[in-house]
């Protein structure tokens, strides 16, 4: 029977999160080994435990710790604080040394279909496979910070096939631990800003049921708000093979949209309760300031709407991103 490598990275912050993502992962992914590592800064041995004694009989676990070393002169910071655990993506080539491909998810995730499918995905002649960012502004933020004008697209970085042989021989992870000590920017995005620096022009395209977006239900009223094609837009409503909970946590109580019972039902099935977090007042404050400016820009055409987005980027969207935390 073949194996399926999957991996992610996870603190104690995030323990449900990645709970409920294997659980689902295990249930639809049929017929294979699966091999899941963990990648971690921060995160107990209390948590390790618990987590070993849930899938122990479900799946293979390797529990990989991050060497903070690497990182020493990384500004660990981006329009807010953050752990190492933000750049994880860019160290698993060389953390997974012994493997020449790996499928990545985010632990904010809950897979609804057999990553069999996924996995096969023939990368033989690329680095990453991955989804491009529902966003269609992302791209125009990350021009600006990077200064690269001819970036074709912009990918989000929650879901890829890495390959993991290609990117060890190009030095892909030496190179861009030095390009962010170099440049000493506050990225956006962390690792999905140095992983499109690099990629963000021969990325393969996956189809965007492999990572549906939350910004489909928050900042979009049909397909034209998105980078998606109508029959694309349709398709991840209709039946999304992954669900990222990209803007807020389905265990928040300022989460207003429909997949809230998926994370529910597959936390729930490791033996966990669902609770919903405390959410402080600006957190709420400032996914209700977006929701309502992305409703009101939303009944103009596409063009108009870029050009307000244009407009109050700098006075209103760095500010709404400044305040929440993803």
């Amino acid at each position: 029977m073949k194996t399926v490598y999957i991996t992610s990275s996870a603190n104690d912050n995030y323990v449900n999160y990645l709970l409920a993502l294997m659980a689902s992962v295990v249930e639809n992914t049929k017929n294979t080994n699966i091999e899941f590592n963990v990648i971690y800064e921060n995160l107990s041995e209390e948590n390790i435990k618990k987590i070993t004694s849930i899938f122990q009989d479900k799946l293979k676990l390797n529990f990989i710790k991050i060497d903070k070393n690497i990182l020493k002169d990384v500004v660990l910071e981006s329009y807010y604080k953050v752990s190492y655990e933000a750049y994880t993506r860019i160290l698993i080539p060389n953390l997974l040394f012994n493997l020449d491909k790996t499928i990545y998810l985010d632990p904010d995730i809950i897979v609804l279909k057999d990553l069999n499918n996924l996995y096969e995905t023939n990368i033989e002649n690329h680095e990453i496979a991955a989804v491009k960012d529902y966003n269609p502004n992302s791209i125009n933020l990350f021009r600006e910070v990077f200064e690269i004008q001819n970036a074709q697209s912009y990918f989000n970085s929650g879901v890829m096939v890495m390959n993991l042989k290609k990117l060890r021989e190009n030095n892909f992870t030496n190179k861009a631990v030095e390009l962010i000590k170099k440049s000493n920017k506050k990225y956006k995005f962390f690792d999905q800003d140095i992983l499109n620096y690099f990629f963000c022009n021969n990325f393969l395209k996956l189809d965007p049921r492999w990572n549906t977006q939350l910004y489909l239900e928050l900042n979009t009223s049909n397909y034209q708000h998105s980078s998606l094609t109508e029959e694309e837009y349709k398709n991840c409503q209709k039946e999304p093979f992954i669900v990222h909970y990209t803007i807020v946590k389905p265990d928040k109580l300022n989460y207003f949209f429909k997949f809230k019972n998926i994370y529910k039902k597959y936390l729930e099935s490791t033996g966990e309760k669902f609770i919903i977090k405390k959410t402080s007042f600006k957190d709420f404050f400032w996914i209700l300031v977006e929701m309502v400016f992305f409703k009101l820009i939303n009944i103009f055409n596409l063009k108009t709407r870029n050009l307000i987005l244009d407009s109050t980027r700098s006075k209103v969207i760095k500010v709404v991103f400044s305040n929440k935390k993803h």
